[in-house]
């Protein structure tokens, strides 16, 4: 995969409103075999793509940020890239790639055959993964098999 590849990836998924996380689970929601499910709270939300090789991990990563309107923190955003780095146009607000950037990584790593996982409600109390926990054991309990996970 070329380094341009990877780039447009990333603005792409840093170019999702930051205050929502609805773009980055479409996106993943659309992959084939992908298991989801949202609760009664706009965190409680995942999207599972299970790997296919006898040897998978899990790669995790979380689409909301701190400045996502669930918090009350809403804030409008831009970036730009200038001096080699990605910035905020907004001096309030940070860029999303708290794990935005996480991500767009595991989106180009979609056919890598590991098992790919997006939680929401990170930021504050881990809302998605108890979410997955409790409304969900089985597939918690698939995910608990492989031998390690990798959150980015």
């Amino acid at each position: 995969m070329s380094a341009d590849t990877s780039r447009i990836v990333l603005e792409e998924f840093l170019s999702y409103p930051i205050e929502s996380t609805e773009e980055i689970f479409k996106r993943f929601e659309s992959l084939p075999n992908a298991i989801t499910a949202s609760g009664e709270h706009p965190l409680e939300r995942y999207v599972c793509i299970p790997g296919t090789r006898k040897d998978r991990i899990v790669l995790v990563a979380h689409a909301d940020t701190v400045w996502d309107s669930s918090y009350g923190q809403a804030e409008r955003n831009a970036f730009c890239f200038e001096d080699d780095y990605y910035k905020s146009t907004n001096p309030a607000c940070g860029i999303g790639a708290d794990d935005r950037a996480g991500c767009a990584m595991l989106w180009l790593l979609r056919d890598s055959g590991h098992t790919i996982l997006i939680l929401n409600g990170e930021e504050k109390g881990k809302r998605g993964a108890k979410f997955l926990r409790d409304s969900n054991p089985k597939l918690f309990n698939m995910l608990n098999r492989h031998r390690f996970m990798i959150e980015l």
